[in-house]
């Protein structure tokens, strides 16, 4: 196993967003984790709040300025250390449905396995007998 330098973002979305997001993200970076790409944990089913000023297009379009709940979801994934970040930050809010998407990033270190396909490890899934 090795260490890797990455860094992790995380986009709050609208459920039917989450591919044309994951779309524009993977044109810039495929998400690989070994072998694999389009590597992306996805939360469903989140709660958040907010309460939109004065002058916000909240208040502009709905006219209000009161507590507002809704439900998202939260994308998760790790770009790879030479990923251009300014790019992928300006296709996520290109494609986004808020005008001030919310988007947290944090430099991480993440494991890559010491990757063999025929391991005799018998804790790997290609070992599990059906029941």
């Amino acid at each position: 196993m090795k260490l890797i330098n990455g860094t992790k973002i995380s986009v709050q979305t609208r459920e039917q967003d989450v591919d044309k997001i994951v779309d524009a993200v993977c044109a810039i970076d495929p998400l690989s984790y070994g072998l694999y790409d389009r590597n992306v944990l996805i939360r469903r089913q989140c709660t958040g709040t907010y309460k939109p000023q004065e002058g916000s297009t909240t208040h502009l379009h709905l006219g209000t300025t009161d507590l507002q709940i809704l439900q998202y979801v939260e994308l998760e994934f790790v770009l790879d250390s030479s990923t251009d970040l300014d790019n992928v930050l300006e296709a996520i809010i290109a494609v986004h449905h808020y005008e001030e998407p919310i988007i947290h990033i944090l430099p991480v270190q993440t494991t890559r396995a010491d990757y063999n396909p025929h391991s005799d490890n018998k804790n790997r899934w290609w070992h599990e007998k059906e029941t």
